[in-house]
């Protein structure tokens, strides 16, 4: 199944309206920055570390933070999260739709702005008025973020799909970015992935494979379980190396 197909069957599972979710199926949250195109202007062009990192720290937190996650997957404005069903099947599904948009907004927020002070602190702001400007782009979107939030079951051969689905989305987003300024949509759109890498070497001279996975594959975070002292501790660590999922579909499957 093609990326754009499964997309619209995801559409379908997220759209229905449950108040109780079934303990039968994988539980996956599904988290989307409202208005992102209007909330990024003004950020760095093609790809915003700054964005990039408030989206990652507000992920490990709520990995930390929501009972029952298991992985979570990060790309550009967007997160998907695979939750345990057996801790959410008996609670309100609105409810905890509207606790996990709030939490998300305020840890955002938090994040951003914690990251806007340390930007304003550094050298760099010091006769680099182009340096100023984005300091200032990322002050003015503080408070202002907000999210949508889809919690829904969905059937377990697609819960790799639905991964895949999302990190075929980023990668093709991000060789739209890095040619967005020498091709129209239409021809980025009717182009395959083999034809945009092509393109990208001959108009561009990249080679896509040399840019860092973490800005064109996405991030997850995922639990390592520390045991000291008969104790045992979950700790939520970024992984900013993860595989192209099609090439490691047990990098997803094993939280199955």
């Amino acid at each position: 199944m093609d990326e754009i197909n499964f997309e619209d069957k995801l559409k379908i599972y997220e759209g229905k309206d449950v108040r109780y979710l079934s303990k039968e199926e994988p539980t996956l949250i599904r988290i989307t920055l409202k208005h992102s195109e209007s909330f990024t202007e003004g950020f760095m062009k093609p790809f915003d570390l700054t964005m990039s990192q408030t989206m990652a720290k507000t992920a490990q937190y709520l990995c930390e933070l929501i009972v029952g996650c298991k992985i979570a997957y990060i790309q550009n404005e967007e997160m998907l999260i695979l939750v345990d069903s057996q801790q959410y099947y008996d609670l309100n599904n609105w409810l905890m739709t509207d606790f996990i948009e709030r939490v998300t907004t305020t840890t955002f927020n938090n994040f951003l702005s914690d990251y806007v002070r340390s930007l304003s602190l550094s050298p760099m702001i010091y006769n680099n008025i182009k340096y100023v400007e984005l300091v200032v782009n990322y002050g003015s979107k503080i408070n202002s973020a907000t999210f949508d939030v889809k919690l829904f079951n969905t059937p377990k051969e697609d819960v790799y799909n639905a991964f895949k689905c999302r990190q075929q989305t980023a990668i093709r987003k991000s060789i739209y970015a890095l040619l967005t300024d020498v091709c129209d949509q239409e021809t980025l759109d009717i182009k395959t992935y083999e034809q945009l890498l092509e393109i990208l070497v001959q108009k561009k001279n990249i080679n896509f494979d040399t840019i860092n996975s973490f800005i064109t594959r996405g991030v997850c975070v995922t639990k390592l379980i520390n045991i000291k002292d008969d104790e045992t501790e979950n700790i939520w660590k970024l992984d900013m190396y993860i595989p192209i999922f099609t090439q490691d579909m047990n990098y997803i499957e094993k939280y199955l």
